[in-house]
């Protein structure tokens, strides 16, 4: 069925339709006509096409454009932190599929692509190439290019390059972390020169393991002070890094909601910067909107994550300490926790891991460099003995 519109000049049709294939509700619109007559030609030809299921597209065009086609409607749907993990599938896509035209494609030719590249990406990201491809094809089985996905049966070969091991080896290569020594002059550090915030920032992802997404996005309702106990049930979401363009998102697992225990060092400090706060919101008055972050800048948005990347560099030279980044306190937080003989599952409920293996290789890796300096504890110990 057919209507029509004029806006400004020319004129528009939509026509609404059930799917021949899928049978749902779709519909079509075309602008651009001079005359209500030209639209009325254009839409009755289009009924026609739709009727003989041919409706109108465009048979040469190559995935590449049809993958960007796909994208477009895409992204509206969902998150940004989901569509940007699409995108980099897409990537490869349109890197060693784009040329060939979308109705070309079948299971052979997809088959032979999933073979010549299962030696250069890890697993994990031929998952994810392969899921954006059946809901691009699934699209075009909608848009009638298939009568059905021709791709559907079509698996991920056994033959697949599973560095997922190896990302676990690049991974652990890369943990770093503070020992006892170096927390304390870092921490005095901030104490000396930075603000209550700072300080109460780095207490908290030092005694808490929390991830830097994690810690912005913390409300007040969420410190239990009586109980010293940190909610973590969100992660904030800043594009680019700037203040005013920020999402509360939910972790991207189920064990991230989880509630941390934490020392007195921490309550403590978060009340003196509790009721810092509060001064800051009686000086500001009109200009501060309160929606309870604790670390809110002062006009009471959150503070950008990337602000405690700066500073923390800034105070680890003034400390004199090994560079680390926010991320590498989780992996201090894990060493204070073998020191204090927490086992494997209670560290992995408090630093919300999904699996108990990344956090039993976290422990064997820094174990691993501790073993020198057991050694040495051990050896000294036996001397004063005998």
């Amino acid at each position: 069925m057919a209507s029509y519109r004029k806006r400004g000049d020319n004129w528009e049709y939509r026509i609404t339709y059930y799917d021949p294939i899928t049978n749902k509700r779709r519909e079509k619109t075309k602008k651009g006509f001079r005359t209500k007559k030209e639209a009325m030609v254009a839409a009755a030809q289009a009924e026609i096409n739709i009727d003989q299921d041919f409706f109108e597209k465009d048979d040469n065009i190559r995935l590449a454009s049809y993958l960007d086609k796909w994208f477009e409607d895409y992204k509206p749907t969902v998150k940004e932190s989901s569509w940007k993990t699409r995108h980099d599938s897409l990537i490869i896509l349109k890197k060693h599929l784009g040329a060939y035209k979308l109705k070309s494609v079948n299971e052979k030719i997809y088959r032979n692509f999933l073979n010549d590249i299962a030696p250069q990406y890890a697993k994990n990201t031929l998952i994810g190439v392969h899921h954006v491809i059946r809901m691009v094809m699934d699209q075009a089985v909608k848009d009638s290019y298939f009568r059905y996905n021709p791709i559907k049966e079509v698996k991920i070969p056994r033959t697949t390059k599973d560095t997922s091991s190896k990302q676990v080896d690049e991974d652990l290569a890369d943990i770093k972390f503070w020992e006892k020594e170096e927390i304390t002059a870092y921490l005095n550090a901030v104490k000396r020169k930075g603000r209550p915030q700072d300080l109460a920032m780095f207490l908290l992802l030092v005694y808490s393991g929390l991830r830097i997404g994690e810690a912005v996005a913390l409300k007040w309702d969420k410190i239990d002070f009586e109980e010293s106990i940190i909610r973590v049930r969100f992660t904030l979401f800043q594009k680019n890094g700037l203040r005013g363009k920020y999402k509360m998102m939910p972790p991207k697992t189920q064990s991230s909601i989880r509630n941390v225990p934490v020392p007195p060092q921490v309550i403590n400090q978060l009340r003196v910067l509790k009721h810092v706060q509060e001064r800051i919101k009686e000086k500001e008055r009109g200009n501060y909107v309160d929606e309870d972050f604790v670390f809110a800048d002062h006009t009471g948005q959150p503070e950008p994550a990337r602000n405690f990347n700066y500073r923390m560099a800034t105070y680890i030279k003034k400390a004199g300490v090994k560079k680390i980044t926010p991320h590498n306190l989780r992996h201090t937080y894990t060493a204070l926790m073998i020191d204090a003989g927490i086992d494997i599952k209670e560290a992995q409920r408090r630093l919300g891991h999904s699996s108990a293996k990344t956090t039993l290789d976290i422990y064997s890796h820094i174990m691993k460099d501790k073993k020198t300096a057991s050694i040495v504890q051990f050896n000294a110990m036996a001397n004063e003995i005998f």
